[in-house]
């Protein structure tokens, strides 16, 4: 990586990290985050959702429960999908 690919990488910040339905995405370039191309992968690198963000949410409702890298041009940031939260209580571990 040369010094004008390091100069044109984006920095991405993602939350709520762990997500369960949408993740709010900002990034610290002056390039205008809405229409750019979104890219989310597995932990295997398979892409599961290709899109052009409309917003700076994206909805990963439909993701399973894992762990994904979110890539917006140059920029790439993991984040967790839960699938749904237990509270923490003392009646969840009672049965123990």
């Amino acid at each position: 990586m040369n010094i004008k690919d390091q100069n044109l990488r984006v920095k991405l910040a993602v939350y709520p990290n762990p997500a369960q339905d949408y993740l709010n995405i900002k990034h610290n370039s002056n390039l205008k985050l809405k229409g750019s191309q979104i890219k989310v992968l597995d932990s295997y690198g398979r892409r599961v959702i290709s899109t052009h963000l409309k917003e700076s949410r994206l909805d990963v409702s439909k993701l399973s429960a894992g762990t994904y890298y979110l890539k917006v041009n140059n920029g790439i940031q993991r984040f967790i999908k839960l699938r749904y939260l237990i509270p923490y209580t003392n009646s969840t571990i009672s049965g123990i």
